[in-house]
């Protein structure tokens, strides 16, 4: 981690102190560990808030984030769900599951991406590619990170499968 970085988790633990339940500066302190690869206790956050607020879709895109993140990075440690060690292929599936909860639920700009590379990942080509296109279509400007790593994964899937190109360059 970077010096400025601890600063700010450190800025915000402090600020969770002073006031334990605000839910937005718990969700920022739980990012930016997801951001610096600790994975079990942005975990712990976003479970918690899950139990606080079943249903709300943030809370759920934040946890299926999460759980992506644990599926597709080495951690540092071994995580446990549930009294059992999460296995990637596990969290990869509960990842899928909450991030097709919030598309389901509505506004949920970001979420057809990383299920575009779950499906991608399990080689169900046909639906990664759906994901990965209804992402581009949600684009908000030509530097729209998310709309461009949806694009280069698109690409990458027509470069490596021409039957595939073929199939779709007629829709």
């Amino acid at each position: 981690a970077k010096l400025h970085e601890i600063k700010i988790l450190t800025d915000l633990k402090n600020y969770l102190e002073i006031d334990p339940f605000d839910l937005e500066m718990e969700t920022l302190y739980a990012n930016y560990l997801l951001r610096l690869g600790e994975l079990k206790l942005a975990l712990d956050i976003y479970l918690k808030h899950q139990l606080k607020y079943p249903n709300d879709l943030f809370v759920n895109y934040n946890l299926g984030i999460c759980f992506y993140a644990i599926a597709t990075k080495q951690s540092k440690e071994e995580i446990s769900y549930q009294n059992e060690i999460l296995k990637p292929s596990i969290a990869l599936n509960l990842s899928e599951n909450l991030l097709k909860q919030t598309l389901n639920q509505g506004d949920s700009l970001n979420a057809p991406l990383y299920l575009g590379k779950i499906k991608q990942a399990k080689t169900e080509m046909d639906s990664a590619i759906y994901y990965f296109r209804l992402r581009v279509r949600a684009k908000q400007s030509e530097t729209d990170p998310y709309y461009l790593q949806a694009t280069k994964a698109l690409r990458q899937i027509f470069e490596n499968d021409t039957v595939l190109f073929k199939k779709y360059l007629i829709t």
